[in-house]
Order: C-alpha cells, then structure tokens, then sequence
C-alpha cells in the first residue's frame, strides 16, 4: 500500500510541475536579441521582395508595359549577391533572373528573358534599380 500511495505522490507531483513550467511565458527569439538594422539586415532574406521588384522595374522598362504578363514569376531566380561593405552600410544588392512577355512596338507579342539587379536600403526600405539587362 505504501508503494501505490508513493507512486500516486510521484505522478502528481510530476503533473504539478509540468503544469507549473507550462504557466511560465516564454520570450519570443525575435524580442529576445537586440539586433541593429543592419544585423538584421544580413539575416533577413528579401528574395521575394526583389523579385517584385525587379518584376516592376522589368515592366517599367519594356516599350509597351500594360501588355506585361509573367507567366513564371515564380520561377523568378534571386540570389544576394552584396558583400560586408553594402551590408555595414545598409543595403542589400540582389541579382533576379526572370522571364516576361509583352508587346513590342509593332504589337507583336515577344517572350523575353531578362537579369534585374536591385539594393534594397534597409533604412529607408526602398528598392533601387540598379540595371537591367533584357
């Protein structure tokens, strides 16, 4: 009997302290590091961010851009490609590989394959381009 009521303590007990560390609030790891921006920066991956990006920027430079259709974008390739240098300053620089068709000047539908690179100013959060190459 001593043995049954020793086991019935020991699986309460055990219950009460799960209980009690369950109760406890944790801190998120994201509140829990005091990162600058820039450390952030290098950390955070935008890939997406320049991909819409350079989407936009593609456009923007073709002859007829309302006529632009990406019929991959999500197979749109973005790869950072900045160094210590942009990254102590603020700025991420990524290279996007994309394809888009659209009307030419004689209206003729053309499918293009184009190479985008754009920064991205943490600070400021602002895409830049900085070429384009269809």
């Amino acid at each position: 009997m001593i043995n049954k009521t020793k086991l019935v303590i020991v699986i309460v007990l055990g219950i009460f302290i799960i209980i009690i560390f369950r109760s406890i609030p944790t801190i998120p790891p994201s509140s829990a590091t005091n990162t600058s921006p820039t450390q952030q920066s290098a950390t955070v991956d935008y890939a997406n961010d320049a991909k819409w990006a350079c989407r936009e920027f593609a456009a923007d430079n073709l002859k007829a851009p309302s006529t632009a259709k990406f019929p991959n974008y999500n197979n749109f390739i973005a790869k950072k490609v900045n160094n210590k240098e942009t990254r102590a300053k603020g700025y991420i620089v990524y290279s996007v590989y994309g394809e888009v068709d659209s009307q030419n000047s004689f209206g003729a539908m053309l499918h293009s394959r184009f190479m985008c690179e754009v920064i991205k100013n943490t600070s400021a959060d602002t895409w830049h381009l900085v070429r384009i190459e269809f």
